[in-house]
């Protein structure tokens, strides 16, 4: 068996597609003119078969229901699964005889942690037994608790601790994830397949605000100076736009 030439995405909400994710789609159209494109919205996946999903699209956290769809429509279909924000370069078709195909998402040395998984651009065969134990995270969590707080665990940190201990292949960052998270300068090289823009859709104003001020401040002081001095800038940017109580929770919860 051999991974499909489809590609999957998601568009759950149903606003019309922004710039960058028309300029994305267009680039799909012109480097995989013979795959087929499946497009998964409420029409196409029952919202309320899983409630992660439900309790998401809910909430409007569109990119946290499509966590699950991504890999419902992969273990059962097969195929290559990118986000609407995935620039492609080249083709994929040196990768599909393979059962799966995962890289690392881009996270700058010392800073983040490297096992980060891009979930933005991955494929596999149906029927993958990983993707399944990925699922399963999902399918017995809610996304809501009964507080009304939200589970916000991002899909690649889901992936990467269900690798743990796995033997699966991941390639490195520069194949699918050459894009700079913190300058946003672009790292491609001969071996890069496409560029995920980390359009962040799914963060709250008070995550938007911070990935801003982080961008300037790494492109200013560095990208391990600049990370500090945004996360401490982090908090007084929570308690404004989130709140005091929502802030300290926050804070409680990691350590």
């Amino acid at each position: 068996m051999s991974i499909p030439k489809i590609i999957h995405y998601c568009w759950l909400s149903g606003d019309p597609y922004p710039e960058l994710v028309q300029f994305c789609m267009q680039s799909w159209k012109e480097k995989l003119p013979d795959y087929d494109f499946v497009l998964w919205d409420k029409s196409h996946f029952d919202i309320h078969s899983v409630p992660w999903v439900e309790q998401a699209c809910f909430a409007k956290k569109w990119a946290f229901a499509a966590d699950y769809i991504r890999l419902y429509t992969l273990y059962n279909y097969g195929g290559i699964y990118l986000d609407s924000d995935v620039e492609v370069l080249k083709p994929f078709d040196t990768l599909l005889d393979r059962k799966y195909f995962f890289g690392r998402e881009h996270t700058p040395d010392s800073i983040e942690n490297q096992e980060s998984i891009e979930a933005a651009t991955f494929g596999s065969e149906k029927g993958l037994s990983f993707i399944k134990s990925v699922m399963a995270f999902y399918e017995k969590r809610d996304f809501c608790d009964k507080n009304g707080f939200l589970n916000t665990t991002t899909l690649p940190t889901v992936m990467a601790r269900c690798l743990r201990g796995n033997p699966l292949e991941v390639f490195p960052m520069d194949y699918f994830s050459p894009k700079n998270t913190r300058t946003l300068a672009l790292e491609t090289s001969k071996n890069t397949y496409s560029i995920h823009h980390f359009n962040g859709s799914w963060h709250s104003l008070a995550q938007q605000k911070h990935v801003a001020l982080r961008t300037k401040l790494c492109k200013v002081f560095g990208e391990r100076v600049g990370e500090i001095l945004a996360s401490f800038c982090a908090v007084f940017i929570n308690f404004r736009y989130e709140g005091v109580f929502v802030t300290m929770k926050k804070i409680l919860a990691k350590l």
